[in-house]
């Protein structure tokens, strides 16, 4: 868990927490808000009229409160996005699998994190399994790098404003180690990760880009750290950057907001 911002704006934080409430159970109570939020009864209720106004909430019976049309409709819209990356750029991590033999997956920016869309395991004996459904911390993963690479630096430093999230295994533990190192990757036009989502496993990773050059997603190459030679780095690189092309290509043909897009596009 991020550490709490100096400047944290205690209304909005509190607004914030109870929409993640209702998207993860779907109603809730006056009182479990209030007794999870630890406000009075009346703040609690005030939040909750709130938004139920701004059609986020819907009031039911009782004291009960439901997620609202708004709240689905964006579940909806990124559930979208992600649907069509997945069905555009599946013949891409088909034919990338079988370049390179190992495990393969599409991966997109989910705030803070990186959430696995899509995979495909290889068939070696030795192999990293699939993540699909896993999110983990972009700061850690090869793709989130490649991916906050590209992203506006004043983005990357709000998301961060709290400090690094926490994570057993992350090599990088503030924001000034964290920018050194994302120049380095943008540099580069790849990111790397070495045991540090988890241990033995190594990444290396490249974003595709829709047609208006945002970074909206990213392409990995998942090997196990113990058969993985640095000289194996640069033609891995260079494959991925060839199905990175074709990646990019499918996605520049689709309408943009057909998209996720969940940063402001890369200055060029």
């Amino acid at each position: 868990m991020q550490q709490k911002p100096v400047y944290l704006i205690e209304g909005v934080d509190r607004a914030l927490v109870l929409i993640d409430m209702l998207s993860e159970r779907g109603t809730v109570s006056l009182s479990e808000v209030a007794r999870e939020l630890d406000v009075a009864t009346s703040t609690a209720h005030r939040l909750l009229n709130t938004l139920v106004f701004r059609s986020y909430a819907v009031q039911g019976e009782g004291r009960l409160y439901h997620a609202g049309p708004r709240l689905d409709f964006m579940a909806q819209t990124v559930r979208k996005g992600w649907a069509t990356l997945t069905r555009t750029l599946r013949s891409v991590l088909m034919d990338l699998l079988e370049e390179t033999g190992e495990t393969v997956h599409l991966i997109v920016p989910a705030g803070a994190e990186v959430c696995l869309i899509d995979g495909l395991e290889s068939h070696r004996r030795l192999r990293v399994a699939t993540r699909v459904g896993t999110r983990l911390p972009a700061y850690c993963s090869a793709a989130g790098k490649a991916i906050l690479a590209q992203a506006p630096w004043p983005y990357v430093e709000e998301l961060y404003s709290g400090g690094l999230t926490p994570w057993p295994y992350a090599k990088l533990h503030d924001i000034d180690a964290l920018r050194r190192h994302l120049e380095a990757v943008k540099r580069r036009g790849y990111a790397v990760n070495s045991d540090e989502t988890e241990p033995g496993v190594t990444g290396i990773a490249m974003c595709v880009h829709d047609s208006r050059r945002r970074p909206v997603a990213a392409l990995s190459v998942t090997v196990p750290t113990a058969r993985f030679e640095r000289d194996r780095e640069r033609p891995l690189v260079e494959t991925l950057r060839q199905f990175g092309y074709v990646a990019s290509d499918l996605l520049a043909s689709l309408p943009p907001d057909q998209l996720p897009q969940p940063f402001p596009a890369r200055g060029r």
